[in-house]
């Protein structure tokens, strides 16, 4: 029996059906949270928002709108409620497209392999509720978009993936920019304010 040709590039098309198979997939998801006024995941900080933590003694700098009277008058001591913020958590992916990934050891080519995850992932934080963006660079161009939590944003990033791989049989022409590039994505991602990025 032959060896199967490896792909060598995917589509738009194939990286929007990956969708089915992100469904399928079942990750652990954060601490459940009973208010989606503020975000969709809780914060381990403590601020204003609605799901009630604790009582504890005021401190300097404290809101006084927070005071819990009654404990207050309980303890003859001023008492602040405390409860946990919910925050969004934009998610940075940023997929490397250089010649470094025009090669197969099993299947597909790396490019492919990469384009695959970052779309997994891409639909995973979308279905999770969280803002989605991304960086996608080759040798020869950088595309940045910023994370935004509608499908549109996850289409667009999808749509970099597919356009950004190399097409050719042959390998790409080593380039020296492609070996700045990373150093362009990484100190691009840098100026971003998101707590946590993704490399692919």
């Amino acid at each position: 029996m032959a060896n199967a040709i490896p792909a060598t590039h995917i589509t738009l098309q194939e990286l929007v059906r990956l969708q089915a198979d992100a469904r399928a997939l079942k990750l652990p998801s954060a601490r459940p949270v009973r208010s989606r006024q503020s975000g969709l995941r809780q914060s381990r900080q403590r601020g204003r928002g609605m799901t009630f933590s604790e009582v504890r003694q005021y401190q300097p700098g404290d809101d006084i709108r927070s005071i819990d009277w009654r404990v207050t008058a309980r303890r003859q001591a001023p008492h602040t409620k405390l409860y946990e913020e919910e925050r969004e958590r934009p998610v940075l992916l940023i997929a490397d497209l250089g010649p470094t990934l025009f090669f197969a050891s099993a299947g597909a080519y790396k490019q492919v392999r990469c384009a695959q995850f970052t779309a997994l992932l891409a639909w995973l934080a979308l279905w999770a509720g969280d803002q989605v963006g991304g960086l996608v660079f080759n040798s020869e161009k950088l595309e940045v978009l910023r994370p935004a939590r509608r499908q549109k944003s996850v289409l667009r990033l999808l749509d970099q993936l597919a356009g950004l791989q190399h097409r050719s049989d042959s390998p790409p022409a080593p380039s020296a920019a492609n070996e700045h590039r990373l150093d362009t994505a990484l100190a691009e991602a840098a100026g971003w304010p998101i707590p946590a990025v993704g490399f692919l």
